[in-house]
């Protein structure tokens, strides 16, 4: 909605002007977990094979799926990449349209909405996320780029903590398909988006993502060959917000 839009805008204001909490992100990045596994519990290998590493995320917690707005606003059908992933297991891979609530709440890109999909087998709890398409923004820089995925990240985080549920499985927003020129920088604007997204909460919401156990948040990482530079990445970032700090 506007409204939830309007939020977030306000969110990253205040943010900047904000000095009082410079350790914020280097709090969050200790606390996630690259983990060797899609949001679906499968990895792709290096032969290309597909192995399921850990159980399919049923009746757990929130799994989340970055897609571009107009798949939002024409429906699953069609879509690439992770998505299409996420929908073939959802099983609204041909759907002209997703659930009416998404459609509803995600009126713009870098808004998120939960969905929960009941199925005999139990819940699947799903963010649907809308991140930004730097494919078709070549002239998008390093900060826009950064601040833009920090506003999806944190729309992503305010969705998990309201739904009260005990485990966030994350993967790189706006990567693979959407990606564009910033493909090779995935990684690094990834653990510097998120760490920022977080900051972006009000403390409330900060206190119970860092509240969740051992291993509850985590950045899935569905291909094999990519597994070394998001852990990188991340130790990186890590590194860097504690020598800052």
């Amino acid at each position: 909605s506007e409204d939830a839009l309007s939020e977030i805008f306000d969110s990253v204001d205040a943010a900047l002007t904000d000095e009082s909490s410079p350790g914020a992100a280097s709090r969050i990045l200790a606390k996630v977990v690259v983990a060797s596994h899609g949001v679906l519990g499968n990895q792709m290998r290096n032969d290309r094979s597909v192995v399921q590493r850990v159980a399919e995320p049923i009746d757990r917690g929130a799994i989340v799926d970055s897609t571009g707005f107009p798949f939002i606003r024409s429906g699953p059908l069609g879509a690439g990449g992770s998505s299409k992933r996420m929908y073939k297991w959802l099983g609204i891979y041909l759907d002209s349209a997703f659930p009416g609530p998404v459609v509803e709440a995600i009126t713009e890109p870098l808004i998120a909405k939960l969905h929960v999909y009941d199925y005999e087998d139990g819940a699947r709890n799903v963010i649907h996320v809308a991140g930004p398409n730097f494919k078709l923004r070549p002239e998008c820089g390093h900060d826009d780029a950064v601040g833009e995925l920090a506003q999806a990240y944190c729309a992503t985080f305010k969705e998990f903590v309201n739904s009260g549920l005990p485990e966030l499985w994350l993967l790189p927003i706006s990567s693979e398909l959407f990606s564009g020129h910033f493909a090779s920088q995935m990684p690094q604007l990834t653990a510097e988006a998120l760490g920022k997204g977080f900051e972006l909460l009000d403390s409330a919401a900060q206190d119970s993502l860092l509240a969740l156990e051992r291993d509850s948040l985590k950045i899935c990482i569905y291909e094999e060959d990519e597994l070394q530079r998001y852990t990188d990445a991340f130790a990186f970032a890590q590194a860097g917000h504690a020598a800052a700090n």
